[in-house]
């Protein structure tokens, strides 16, 4: 992966995940952003409408400061820039707004949010001169998940809110959240990536229908729509620099760092890449989006929380999809008709999709824990979670002097400030005898197989070493006979019909030695092989970090159990791994990744692929590497693809390689529905 500031362009595909650097078609790009536009409706429409502030100016700002970003890293990273929740506290309390209409102290808000764009760049910029593993130290994966969840926590009133109505605002929610969730489960094709427009299409109509139609709710109110002209420009403000409103807003800034750091590793997470080398360009990016926002009366911007959940549940993660997006939001900021509408979307519907996004928001947070392998057996790490969470929850907010740290920046300096204090503390580990053995680390993992290797190499050492002893003398016998003038033909003659049967016994013994490979005497059972899969990952899961490299699993669901060898079958999966971190190990200018994919064969079976970006397989080699003995490793024995083969085939599955489309290599495996259990 490049780090040039200039973005590069898109690899046309057309199914499964969508990666930064690759495009879908441009009808799907073009639908696949409006839903993004309309994720952000919480940022462009419910923020700015808490502040006292304009929507349309925020949209149109949010798009400009998107563009910005999207220039800031390069176009490596996929986000969208909205309106930072953040800021509503202390924009509330500088401004002294009471929460209806236009906020009439708006250009001391603007102020107060200049400065801490200000503040936000200048962290950038440190960040992109001595590096960012100072933030990674303050902030390391136990903190940053606990802010990503405190973000969607902390949120969690905001979407209620809009379901408290009554009976049928709760009602419209819970439907706009099962059309949501039954779109994103059941549907296939394209339509799986866009559950969020049509859970909100859907649920607008059918509130209007039974709201307007048939009286069951408050009608929809459309006389502002028919007003609204359909072009014009947005109300744009000036910042007013008012010293004591800029101390007030200001220090949001360490907040919007946390909340962009916790995006930024939840982006990771989803992508399988690790993004930490754009932290700087990234905080730059919001720091300048939020002045330029600032500077004409649009609000703080940050790494846009919901688009998130959208990228998290769609799997498409397009850079591209971000620039068409805030095209999109550029337009709209311009079209009062379209701002209109917005405000015609019941809260309730509204409501329904914060439940949704939000909730992903604070589910994302568990994936970074378990991606980064954060150890909750450690009390230090469960108490600066556990208070962080409920300080965000509950949003605790500490007043000083006039000064206000709300709920987020309560609980993020909570658990930065209780991880520094209590890291390396804590005695309170899970005991050993209660640990389940495919919960151990790599070094377990790694010893078993050096294990494996010494046992494989002394029996063989064993059992050929007499055999070969036998053929050495009675070839030193046929020369000497053969020296002899005249030569001793027939003692030669019997010399080497010697050497022929014990080549055919050595033969014999190296069939012996496959057997024991094979092992036919295998203690077999159901098995499911995504389980097995996520046990094998998460006990390697030190040594894939160690070597930076970022895992990208797709594991399909409603497999049928394959019947197999639990401990051979993980011998299997752990070499190909191994294998897979090892080739990557001499990467340095692509992002190292590894791919694990489960799905159903044609065959009814169980296809399990890994995949690397490593350096790739000689097409020479491809079969090659399957043979005992022969290795492109310096210090490797031949043995390991030699031995996954055997088991496989004695599993009677299939395995195989192949060169990666654009680099690395690929291995693959297919077992067979209820394989025999005999051998």
């Amino acid at each position: 992966m490049t780090t040039a500031w200039r973005p590069s362009g898109w690899k046309l595909k057309s199914g499964g995940a969508v990666l930064p650097e690759e495009r879908l078609p441009a009808i799907q790009t073009v639908i696949v952003s409006l839903q993004h536009v309309i994720a952000m409706f919480g940022g462009t429409v419910l923020a700015p409408i808490l502040m006292g502030f304009e929507p349309n100016t925020v949209l149109l700002f949010s798009g400009v400061g998107t563009l910005i970003f999207f220039v800031a890293v390069g176009g490596h990273v996929p986000s969208f820039l909205g309106s930072s929740f953040s800021f509503i506290a202390v924009v509330i309390a500088a401004t002294a707004y009471g929460g209806a209409g236009a906020n009439p102290n708006a250009g001391i808000a603007l102020g107060g949010i200049m400065a801490a764009g200000a503040l936000y760049t200048l962290i950038g910029i440190i960040v992109v001169l001595v590096g960012h593993a100072w933030v990674e130290k303050l902030m390391p994966p136990v903190v940053t998940g606990a802010v990503v969840a405190v973000i969607g926590l902390n949120l969690a009133p905001v979407a209620i809110k809009g379901v408290t109505g009554g009976t049928f605002d709760v009602a419209i929610a819970a439907i706009t959240v099962a059309v949501i969730g039954g779109i994103w489960v059941f549907a296939r094709g394209f339509w799986q990536k866009i559950p969020i427009l049509i859970g909100a299409a859907f649920s607008y109509l059918l509130c209007w229908v039974l709201s307007n139609g048939l009286g069951f709710g408050a009608p929809i109110d459309f006389s502002r729509l028919a007003d609204a002209a359909w072009l014009g420009a947005p109300n744009f403000s000036t910042p007013v620099f008012d010293v004591k409103a800029m101390s007030v807003v200001a220090p949001v800034a360490i907040v919007l760092v946390a909340e962009n750091l916790g995006h930024i590793k939840a982006l990771g997470a989803l992508t399988g890449r690790n993004l930490d080398s754009y932290l700087g360009r990234a905080f730059i990016g919001d720091g300048i989006a939020t002045m330029v926002a600032a500077a004409g009366g649009g609000a703080g911007v940050t790494t846009y929380a919901e688009n998130i959940g959208v990228m998290g549940m769609t799997k498409i993660y397009s850079t591209l999809v971000f620039v068409v997006a805030a095209t999109f939001a550029i337009l709209l900021g311009f079209s009062p008709k379209f701002g209109a509408l917005i405000l015609t979307i019941p809260g309730s519907v509204i409501g329904g999709l914060s439940i949704v996004l939000f909730g992903l928001i604070a589910a994302t947070a568990g994936r970074i824990w378990v991606e980064n392998n954060v150890d909750f057996s450690k009390a230090s790490n469960l108490i600066a979670v556990g208070v962080s969470l409920i300080a965000g929850a509950g949003n605790l907010t500490l007043n000083f002097h006039g000064f206000s740290v709300g709920g987020i920046s309560t609980a993020a300096l909570a658990a930065i400030i209780l991880h520094q204090v209590l890291r390396d503390r804590s005695d309170a580990e899970i005991p050993e005898e209660h640990a389940d053995n495919w919960t151990t680390h790599s070094e377990l993992a790694r010893a078993s197989a050096h294990a494996m290797a010494e046992e494989a190499a002394a029996s063989i050492v064993h059992e050929i070493r007499q055999p070969l002893a036998a053929m050495i003398a009675n070839a030193n016998a046929s020369v000497r006979w053969l020296q002899r003038t005249p030569p001793d033909l027939g003692e030669a003659r019997a010399a080497l019909t010697n050497i022929i049967a014990v080549g055919h016994q050595t033969g014999e013994v190296i069939e012996a030695i496959q057997g024991i490979f094979k092992r036919k005497d295998q203690q077999r059972i159901a098995l499911d092989v995504n389980k097995l899969v996520l046990a094998v990952l998460k006990a390697l899961g030190r040594e894939l970090q160690g070597h930076q490299i970022s895992v990208q699993s797709e594991l399909s669901d409603g497999l049928p159990p394959v019947v197999a060898d639990r401990v051979q079958l993980q011998q299997v999966i752990v070499n190909l791994i191994m294998n897979a971190i090892e080739a990557m190990s001499s990467v340095v200018d692509r992002a190292r990744i590894l791919r694990i994919k489960s799905e159903l064969h044609e065959s009814g079976g169980v296809l399990v692929s890994v995949e690397d970006s490593g350096p790739g397989i000689d097409p020479n080699d491809i079969e090659r590497i399957f043979k005992a003995f022969f290795t492109t490793k310096a210090r490797g024995t031949g043995m390991g693809l030699a031995i996954c083969r055997s088991i496989i085939e004695a599993h009677h599955g299939r395995l195989w390689a192949s060169r990666g489309i654009d680099h690395g290599s690929v291995f693959r495996f297919v077992l067979p529905k209820g394989a025999p259990a005999a051998g």
